[in-house]
């Protein structure tokens, strides 16, 4: 197993920075611990290309290069950072932060937490008719009573327009979705969360010596067999790719992936 970062755990330990979610470590911890016992030659610090890969003569190859936030199609974009940029801790953030959320699920929220615990004003602002919409009740209701204690404030219906520089400050274009009415904000950052890009080109880079071009079978997985077949006679092995790698998705789809992938090879 190559691993391109220096530890195990992937988005997971983005996601279990702060309160809220810290308990999601625990899947990635029966992960390693797993690995570990299974004898699986882990080799950190590796971030491999075809080449590299193929020198190892595998009959499987599965890629699960995850995804990364892409920058957002907005002008003034490279005024922005990413929820990613905050909770890894690579860009030190403070003062007043407008946090736009495009996908209404947890990271944004865990964001949010952590930006205000370190002595933020954060304004959370979604497209959305509501916050946390992606979220079922249960987890919302527990979410929004962490963000209302942070003073974390909401605001639903607006998205942006664009972003520039006002003296060593941002201001935000801001559009009302249901009216088309707009107004601007000045605030220190603009932190967006709007998903994430599958990082494929290695898959890409892999589809052509593929026994099965990378394809997987759906009507196999259906009905709960074998999904990679032989489609390339001159191919060398099978192809397949999960998680976020393919969509940006959540732990269970990854975990399913992997199951259906496996389980018959």
């Amino acid at each position: 197993m190559f691993e391109a970062s220096d530890k195990l755990g992937g988005q997971l330990k983005l996601a279990s920075v702060g309160m809220t979610r810290r308990q999601i470590w625990g899947v990635a911890d029966w992960l390693i611990g797993e690995v570990t016992r299974l004898g699986v030659d882990i080799r950190l610090n590796s971030y491999v290309d075809a080449d590299e890969v193929l020198g190892e003569t595998p009959d499987l190859v599965i890629v699960a290069t995850g995804g990364w936030p892409a920058p957002p199609s907005i002008e003034g974009a490279g005024l922005t950072i990413s929820s990613w940029d905050v909770l890894s801790g690579e860009v030190r953030v403070k003062g007043d932060v407008l946090l736009f959320d495009e996908v209404g699920d947890h990271a944004a929220l865990v964001c949010a937490v952590a930006l205000a615990r370190a002595g933020c004003s954060v304004t959370h602002v979604t497209p959305d008719r509501a916050t946390a919409q992606d979220l079922g009740p249960t987890n919302s209701a527990v979410v929004l009573r962490d963000l209302a204690r942070q003073a974390v404030t909401f605001e639903c219906f607006q998205e942006i327009e664009a972003v520039s520089q006002a003296g060593n400050r941002k201001e935000v274009a801001l559009r009302q979705v249901l009216t088309g009415s707009t107004c601007k904000r000045i605030v220190d950052h603009v932190v967006i969360e709007h998903g994430i890009t599958p990082m494929d080109a290695l898959y890409d880079d892999l589809k052509a010596g593929a026994r099965n071009r990378g394809q997987i079978d759906q009507a196999s997985i259906v009905a709960g067999q074998n999904p990679l077949h032989v489609t390339n006679d001159d191919g060398s092995y099978f192809l397949a790719r999960i998680g976020d790698a393919v969509a940006g998705r959540n732990i269970h789809a990854a975990l399913y992936d992997a199951l259906r992938i496996c389980k018959d090879f």
